[in-house]
């Protein structure tokens, strides 16, 4: 017997009827009268989870959440981005944009265009020769260039017009002639709007000029550094020649020192020749 009267042993029924006259105020929770394999009987409790509201966990993982949003954002933008310059460039490495270039390159010059082996970086454009024709009608014949370099803007690769700071050749050869009275002068329409090729200079550090036929030619200019500039401090286009041979037949050879040529439409002012 214990110190309160109550025996220290208990049958199994002893102590399920004791569980069941527990008063109400000291229930057992989620508890379940179950029978075991043997035939003994027992009360099985539930286990509660225990939940606890922690709001700074909480606000983490939402951060974390939404920092995981923001990368995968950019991410997907950057890859975007990636596509559509590499489908860009090989768009502008193609046969149907080199022919779209020529056809722009025809319209502004009035004149018959052959590339050689045109291709495109996203800094610049390159072609290993370039050629012009005008008909009889020009004064303007032929030009010959080899080794171009166009440093283009990013809309160039939209192929609505090829723009950029600068056109640069290694050498080429101009040929002029007195045109022909009642000839054409272009060999291709002009049309109106914006110019579909846009530069701020040409340049060529070693151009050869040629007036008249090329076997007893009226005029030659050797290895002259040309730079032809249609933007900046000048309304009209200025043409800049600096040093090179200067033959005119009946002449003694002369050196040119410099030379500024400017264009008003179909008309050329010799500003200067020294």
């Amino acid at each position: 017997m214990s110190e309160h009267g109550e025996p220290e042993k208990y049958s199994i029924d002893e102590m399920m009827e004791r569980l069941k006259s527990r008063p109400s105020e000291d229930p057992i929770e989620n508890g379940e009268l179950v029978t075991r394999a043997d035939g003994t009987k027992a009360i099985r409790v539930r286990k509660r989870k225990r939940r606890s509201h922690q709001p700074h966990k909480e606000e983490l993982a939402q951060t974390r959440k939404a920092r995981m949003l923001q990368v995968s954002g950019a991410l997907i933008l950057l890859m975007l981005v990636l596509f559509a310059a590499g489908a860009a460039i090989v768009y502008a490495n193609s046969a149907p944009f080199r022919d779209s270039l020529t056809h722009k390159i025809a319209q502004v010059t009035g004149a018959k265009v052959e590339m050689l082996r045109f291709r495109m970086n996203p800094t610049a454009a390159n072609a290993d020769a370039v050629t012009l024709t005008w008909p009889e009608g020009n004064v303007l014949g032929e030009l010959t260039t080899q080794g171009l370099r166009a440093q283009i803007a990013p809309q160039s690769f939209l192929g609505k017009a090829m723009v950029g700071e600068e056109v640069s050749a290694k050498e080429g050869t101009l040929r002029l002639r007195i045109p022909e009275p009642g000839k054409p002068s272009r060999a291709t329409a002009a049309e109106g709007g914006a110019s579909p090729v846009r530069f701020g200079r040409y340049a060529i550090p070693k151009l050869n000029i040629v007036l008249g036929d090329s076997t007893a030619p009226l005029l030659k200019l050797w290895n002259s550094e040309a730079s032809l500039q249609t933007s900046g401090s000048t309304p009209r286009p200025l043409l800049l020649l600096n040093r090179g041979d200067l033959v005119i037949d009946g002449w003694p050879k002369l050196g040119l020192d410099r030379s500024h040529i400017e264009f008003r439409g179909s008309q050329v002012d010799l500003l200067s020749m020294r």
